[in-house]
């Protein structure tokens, strides 16, 4: 956390998986619940602004889901588990947020045009989040709280259905959207319907322009912040065409006042770029171009 200050980041966004960590009542196990409350204070300590979520409990192979069968069975599970979430934290403060939960998809996995079941079940799920939260008192009064799109896309299905949670205070919510456009450009997996592309060309920077014109017209005029809580691409041995995207992508994203937040999942998965046991980064130069731009 001490090297992300270091480096010139403000923020953090730390996934936590909470599957495996409690019991069929729904009770967060302690000694886990502590080793987040650890890294935390650790993000705190460092002077960051944190946000803290539901992360791997959604997504293709989670157990949270966007249909109606999935809210009335686990909605009450949902609404537990954050209640303890928010106990635990309610005196920290403003600069902890909270993020309901992340890419949360419906029982196809469909990641870019779901049904509007599935789009009126995210806006139910944001709205029980942002109803448990305030009910735990203390600084959750008027924490700012982070929402999610369905599947955190930007396609229009997905932005047209999204609503902000009615809330008991005003301006706390904050908006949240995923980042990985054109997807070709962005990574080797999954794509099967094109062929990937490495060259940094006037089609990536159209899809990438296209994507903020639909924020803008779409997410902007809702009235809440709006930041990308996921971005990045993977190494294709093309860091100059990879500095390209993410320049752009934080350019456009600045004349919107959107704060982007950098994915790091370890260099194993190819979209590693920060070295977390010692000074050895993958993509050093990625990052200063990133912060630059970002300034």
């Amino acid at each position: 956390m001490t090297k992300l200050k270091e480096l010139g980041f403000g923020a953090v966004r730390i996934p936590v998986t909470w599957r495996y960590h409690f019991d069929e009542e729904g009770n967060i196990d302690e000694a886990w619940m502590a080793r987040v409350q650890q890294v935390v204070d650790q993000a705190m300590d460092a002077g960051l602004y944190c946000i803290i979520n539901i992360h791997h409990d959604t997504g293709a192979d989670g157990w949270l889901r966007a249909t109606e069968a999935n809210f009335n069975e686990n909605s009450k599970t949902f609404e537990k588990l954050w209640t303890q979430i928010a106990e635990r934290f309610k005196e920290y403060p403003d600069k902890l947020l909270f993020e309901g939960f992340n890419e949360m998809l419906d029982d196809n996995s469909e990641w870019n045009n779901p049904k509007a079941e599935a789009v009126a079940v995210i806006n139910k799920y944001n709205q029980l989040f942002v109803d448990t939260v305030r009910a735990t008192g203390g600084n959750n009064v008027a924490r700012n709280l982070v929402c999610c799109t369905y599947a955190a896309a930007t396609t229009d299905s997905t932005l047209n259905g999204f609503a902000i949670p009615e809330d008991s205070v005003s301006d706390h919510i904050i908006a949240e959207v995923h980042f990985y456009i054109p997807y070709e450009f962005v990574t080797d997996e999954g794509v099967t319907w094109t062929t990937p592309i490495s060259e940094y060309t006037d089609y990536v920077e159209q899809s990438i322009d296209s994507a903020f014109d639909r924020l803008k017209s779409k997410m902007m005029t809702k009235g809440v912040p709006l930041i990308i809580g996921e971005f990045a691409t993977d190494d294709k041995d093309n860091t100059e065409e990879r500095i390209r995207w993410y320049t752009h992508v934080i350019e456009r994203a600045n004349e919107q006042n959107i704060t982007c937040f950098i994915w790091d999942n370890g260099s194993g998965f190819c979209m590693g770029h920060i070295d977390r046991e010692g000074d050895e980064d993958d993509f050093p130069e990625i990052i200063e171009a990133c912060i630059n731009a970002a300034e």
